[in-house]
């Protein structure tokens, strides 16, 4: 799930008359910020092993202005007992396959710049691969109140290999199909405002 990024704390005391103002213009700027861009859907595919969960898909973002719109995304990856190091991460606009539009990768996340044309609606591609350290694997959903409107669609796939066994899931699957070596678990959802993460237990 994708989160706008945070102004830095200013680090010195000043006049309580300038913290206010800079507390409106910093909320004005995200008040712009969510009017301007619209964060409507997403198509994941997650891909368990013992070892690591990867996760590719499509974000979907429309600007709802007559402006260029342009915003360094956050990109946060789970940290806790139960999940390591991202070993892989990647972003691109989907209309342009050879670019890379990544500015940094740090543990808890990574950020990369989207820039969105007037009233145009745009999506981006991004994948990450994190290893895991136990039968417990996550991917966060919930930073999707941030932007304050749910998913008008939302589809997700989780393939797992045979010898994997699931023993729960944080959301039932729709609907389970096996294909050759992969027992594949389907989501759609519509008008999907997500109250947990996609979480998998197995062994």
């Amino acid at each position: 799930m994708l989160i706008h990024s945070h102004l830095n704390n200013l680090p010195l005391p000043m006049p309580k008359y300038l913290i206010s103002v800079i507390f409106l213009v910093f909320c004005s700027i995200n008040l712009i910020s969510a009017q301007s861009l619209d964060f409507f859907r997403e198509d994941l595919v997650f891909k368990l092993n013992r070892e690591s969960l990867s996760v590719e898909g499509e974000y979907y973002f429309r600007n709802l202005t007559p402006a260029k719109v342009e915003r360094s995304l956050f990109y946060p990856f789970p940290q806790d007992d139960d999940h390591g190091n991202v070993v892989w991460f990647a972003a691109w606009p989907t209309d342009e396959p050879d670019s890379s539009v990544v500015l940094r990768k740090r543990k808890e996340g990574g950020n990369f710049h989207a820039v969105f044309p007037p009233y145009s609606q745009r999506a981006y591609f991004i994948g990450y691969t994190q290893e895991l350290k136990s039968g417990h694997a996550r991917y966060i959903l919930t930073t999707t109140l941030q932007w304050k409107k749910p998913f008008e669609l939302a589809n997700y796939k989780l393939w797992v290999p045979l010898g994997i066994q699931i023993d729960s899931l944080s959301y039932p699957p729709d609907k389970i199909d096996t294909v050759k070596e992969y027992v594949i678990y389907n989501w759609s959802k519509t008008n999907f405002m997500p109250d947990r993460d996609f979480e998998a237990w197995f062994r």
